[in-house]
């Protein structure tokens, strides 16, 4: 998993978009509530309805997200009300149409915060802005439609890792959690009688692997969860390109290309050779690229 990280410009912006987009549902959301009182104690507990309250119930951080989970989870007797639920959905459904693309536009994302495989596109198509990937609701919005609509509960993904986290309940770190690091990190093994033609990015007689070491249950969680194995298994190509390129990009060849590009910072002239980025959410394979890199420039030194 890679973090969604975001400055304070960046929250400010999205929650400002949100908050336009919902003071339309404001009298009819409170109609709702009034009329669920399962909803209004999650919302509001004892006290009355409060529009502020009520927007930060929505726009709760992924702490406070875990803990009204929780609450839920050992309040499962009283479900929200059908109605309730329908409208949430409909709501719901406005929002991924139309303010989806926005907010991942400001969020600056163009890859899965899951799988760091597949892209997230935005485009405009008859004066509009579309978003060509999903909105996965981190808690599951058919058991948790308490929290159907809060943003934060709502991660930019593909439609592979949307799918998969449908089909299975695995304890896994919200992207949104910044306090989170994952220890996932890629790695090739070979077979020692091709050793040579492998180190020189000349065999494709190797495999790739997420590296076993420390790796936490959530690190494990999200491999087994998302497949994560199995789908970078097919990525020899990309790992074989930057094998030849470490070995390739030696000190004379990546002096003279520094000189020529006037760019004197090591990292980033690997970025610009190696296709991977600081923030890892602006290109997909970012991680995984860095990784193979790490792994061949430190056998070359």
């Amino acid at each position: 998993m890679i973090g969604i990280v975001i400055d304070k410009g960046q929250k400010d912006e999205i929650e400002r978009i949100y908050r336009c987009w919902f003071n339309k549902y404001l009298k009819p959301f409170k109609e709702t509530i009034n009329k669920d009182e399962k909803l209004k104690k999650i919302i509001f507990g004892e006290n009355e309805y409060n529009e502020e309250d009520l927007f930060n119930f929505l726009l709760m951080d992924t702490e406070s997200l875990k803990v009204v989970k929780e609450k839920c989870d050992t309040n499962n007797t009283i479900q929200l009300k059908k109605e309730t639920v329908v409208y949430d959905e409909k709501i719901y459904k406005n929002f991924r149409s139309s303010q989806a693309a926005r907010i991942v536009e400001k969020l600056k994302i163009l890859s899965c915060p899951y799988c760091n495989q597949n892209g997230l596109i935005t485009y405009k198509k008859n004066g509009k802005r579309k978003f060509a990937g999903e909105l996965d609701h981190f808690y599951n919005k058919s058991k948790y439609p308490e929290l159907m609509i809060c943003l934060y509960n709502l991660i930019p993904s593909c439609g592979v890792c949307n799918r998969l986290k449908k089909e299975k309940n695995e304890k896994i770190i919200n992207p949104y959690d910044i306090l989170y690091k994952s220890n996932i990190t890629f790695k090739t093994t070979f077979d020692d009688e091709c050793k040579l033609d492998y180190l020189l990015g000349k065999s494709d007689h190797f495999k790739i692997e997420i590296d076993k070491n420390k790796l936490s249950d959530e690190d494990l969680n999200e491999i087994d969860l998302l497949h994560l194995n199995e789908r970078y298994k097919q990525s020899e190509d990309y790992a074989q390109e930057i094998i030849l390129k470490s070995m390739a990009y030696d000190p004379i060849y990546t002096e003279k290309i520094s000189k020529m590009f006037n760019e004197s910072s090591e990292e980033k002239l690997n970025q610009y050779l190696y296709g991977y980025r600081d923030n890892h959410l602006k290109r997909s394979f970012s991680k995984f690229n860095q990784d193979i890199m790490n792994e061949f420039k430190g056998r070359k030194e």
